[in-house]
């Protein structure tokens, strides 16, 4: 008897009927690499904000590196330049001074808002707004309006405030 090779109509159709349903499945989680790319990153600024935070607070605390304090920047003794890799604590604490690459300003012992954007050095792929002296906000604005915090996918770090306080350190992902 003969037995032809090959599919039939009903085979071919129930493969055809498997395939769509696996991608109909598995496409949507393809498509949303690129949100969680974007959750990840900012994830990723903030813990290397925290490790970095930590770091030059313990750098500051050691006293082995020189270290000034800032007089003339309000409030009175509140900021201090933490200087590495060995470079003179000399200065006036202006604010020229911040764009020195191995001068790091210091509030109370945490990084100042304006320092992290300037040790972090974050790619051009984020965009930057600070609303106050205090707050600095890094992220993705993926409506093109000039601001990150409406889209909800971005890292937020307030300076501490008083003394004894520490910053605010948080990762909004909700919206990448």
């Amino acid at each position: 008897m003969y037995k032809p090779d090959g599919f039939t109509l009903i085979e071919f159709i129930v493969v055809i009927l498997l395939l769509s349903i696996l991608s109909v499945v598995i496409l949507p989680r393809f498509v949303d690499l690129q949100s969680n790319a974007r959750a990840s990153v900012i994830e990723s600024v903030a813990g290397t904000v925290k490790s970095t935070n930590s770091i030059l607070r313990q750098a500051l605390w050691l006293d082995t590196y020189p270290t000034k304090i800032c007089p003339n920047y309000a409030p009175v003794g509140r900021v201090v330049e933490l200087y590495l890799q060995g470079s003179p604590a000399g200065g006036n604490c202006t604010n020229a001074t911040r764009f020195d690459d191995q001068v790091v300003w210091m509030i109370w012992g945490w990084m100042d808002d304006i320092a992290v954007d300037e040790t972090i050095r974050l790619s051009g792929d984020f965009d930057y707004s600070n609303l106050s002296w205090t707050d600095s906000f890094w992220g993705y604005d993926l409506n093109d309006d000039g601001s990150v915090q409406n889209d909800n996918c971005y890292f937020h770090y307030q300076q501490p405030l008083i003394e004894g306080d520490v910053p605010t350190m948080e990762a909004i992902i909700s919206g990448c």
